[in-house]
Parts: C-alpha cells; structure tokens; sequence
C-alpha cells in the first residue's frame, strides 16, 4: 500500500507511505492521490485533511525511476496526471494541512504549497532540484513560491536549488510554525481538529476567497460580493453546524456554496454564463443551461445577475 488514509474524527489523515523511495510519488499515485481529495471534498463528514508522509520523509518528489525515455506525449500524459494531483489537493474545500518531516522536495515540496497550512519538524528540509537534472520546477511551484516570498527570492530558491532549513522556511513564511515538542504528525492533527470545529461552508467560502487574492482589487470585490449575504442563510451564520463532531449531511442545497453560488443568467440566445461574483476573470463555465430566474435589465440595454443585480462584466 502506497496511500493510506485514517480517520481522527472529522480529520482526515493522508500518508504518503513508500518509505523506502523516500514517499516519491508514482504515476498510480498521482491518480489515486487526486481520486482520494476529490472524495474528502464531496464527505461531508470530513472537515479538516492533514497531509504527510511515513518513515520520517514527507516526500522526495516524483520516482524517477519509473521514467526513463519518453516521448512527448508519454510526459504530457504524466503532466496531466500530475496537475490533476495538485488541482485535487489545492480545490478542496476544506482546510488541507501538510505535515512535514525530513525530505520535502521537487514536486513533493508542491504537494506541500498545494496545502493550506504547512507544519514543519526540526529537521524538514525544503529544495527544488529540477535543475539538477535539467528540467524546471513543475506541479504549480514557481507559482506558489511567488506568491509566498517573491519573484526575486522564489528565482534564487529555484536557480540555485539550495536546500532550505526549517528556520529559514519560517523566517520566509514558507511554513507556519516548526513543531519541536511533540509528533509532527500530532500536531497537524492537533491543529486540524481545531479547525474542523469552526463553521465550514463559511471556511469553504473564504478559502475560495484567498484563491482569489490574484485578481484585481475590484474583481475581487466583485467575487466577495454575495458572501456575506448568501452566508446569512446558512447554518453556520445560525451557529447549528456540528462543533465536535463529523458533520452530518446537509439538508438543505443553499447550505452548498457550489451549488447556491452557481447562478446564471440568460445571454438571450438560449445561452447562459454566469455573473461576476460566480464566474472569476479567464475561467470557463459549461454552457447552455437554463438560469434559475429571468435576467433583469438595468438602463435599457445593460445586462444584470438576476439575483444580486450585480452589472455583468463584459470580461468573464
């Protein structure tokens, strides 16, 4: 067994368990690995993942030893199974926490910038060696290395594929606190449980949020717009969400923020988009589909979401 999956309550513990190769991930893994995080997505008894690997190794990165020759097509076979990982893990709705021991590197340090939160033991140590063997970091890397400490710092943590510490993780905001005292596999459960006592829908809305910080300050208003109200209808504004327990199932859709949140309105050819709030600049919505209520029109001509009468924005 090469993933293992425990239960904590309402956390969700996910091992990475090849000890032997480090935790370097396979090619089945990366499919079981994105298979696994689509389901805790849709358990409504989870609330919290914590994500770590066994044998005091968090992860090496991919196996490559199971790559050898291939062609261009065999690697972007491998590029979407990869990406449909990091996707998987980073588009959970709920609060993901990597807990990290040893070797955290490559791809396997994206798995762990893929993460909401990152625990680090005393000795966890963070590279990315692609260029060691002539390729550039993959798996959303640079992107997130960016956002956390920079171009100009992420360039020299790619270009010169040092290894990093845990205190330097720290001082750069890498990682959120180093865990000296006690399992770092305890304390990520610790922390989760913690979290899985707040209210989520309201986690899942602001998660969705944070994703957003990389639009413009007015789209993202634009997208934090419905929040407040449409949280104001659920059970976690009324304070009924199970604190200490798994959830129990929703009864109700306006309880689900991907399905409330979905509103469409008529492009008047039979078509449908969604408004700005539901539709981020550059995403794609699947169409036609019918909208739930009549477009209203505002000025004579201009186009509003039926629902919060937000104006349309000709770029989504």
């Amino acid at each position: 067994m090469t993933l293992r999956l425990e239960h904590d309550g309402a956390v969700a513990i996910v091992t990475l368990d090849r000890p032997d190769r480090r935790n370097a991930f396979t090619m089945a893994m990366r499919g079981e690995i994105a298979t696994l995080f689509d389901n805790l997505a849709q358990d409504d008894g989870i609330r919290a993942v914590v994500l770590t690997g066994a044998g005091g190794h968090f992860c090496s990165g991919a196996d490559t030893g199971e790559m050898g020759a291939a062609d261009s097509a065999a690697f972007l076979k491998r590029m979407r199974a990869l990406h449909r990982m990091i996707r998987a893990i980073a588009a959970t709705p709920k609060p993901v926490i990597a807990a990290v021991d040893g070797v955290c590197v490559g791809a396997g340090w994206s798995l762990a910038l893929a993460c909401d939160l990152i625990l680090a033991s005393p000795n966890a140590s963070f590279a990315q060696l692609f260029g060691r063997i002539g390729y550039a970091p993959d798996a959303g890397a640079i992107w997130q290395l960016t956002r956390l400490v920079g171009p100009m710092r992420a360039k020299e943590i790619v270009y010169s594929g040092r290894t990093l510490d845990a205190d330097e993780a720290l001082q750069l905001g890498l990682i959120l606190s180093i865990e000296a005292d006690r399992p770092i596999r305890d304390a990520a459960i610790d922390l989760a449980t913690r979290i899985a006592q707040g209210p989520p829908v309201a986690q899942a809305m602001s998660k969705q949020l944070f994703e957003a910080t990389t639009l413009s300050f007015d789209q993202f208003l634009d997208r934090e717009f419905l929040v407040q109200p449409f949280l104001a209808t659920t059970a976690d504004h009324r304070g009924d969400w199970p604190q200490r327990e798994t959830s129990a199932p929703r009864t109700s859709s306006a309880d689900n923020p991907f399905i409330s949140l979905a509103i469409m309105i008529s492009m008047g050819n039979g078509a449908a988009r969604p408004c700005q709030f539901c539709c981020p600049s550059g995403s794609s919505w699947s169409s036609p589909i019918s909208p739930p209520a009549p477009t209203t029109i505002i000025g004579g001509s201009t186009r509003s979401c039926a629902a919060c009468s937000t104006p349309i924005s000709t770029s989504c």
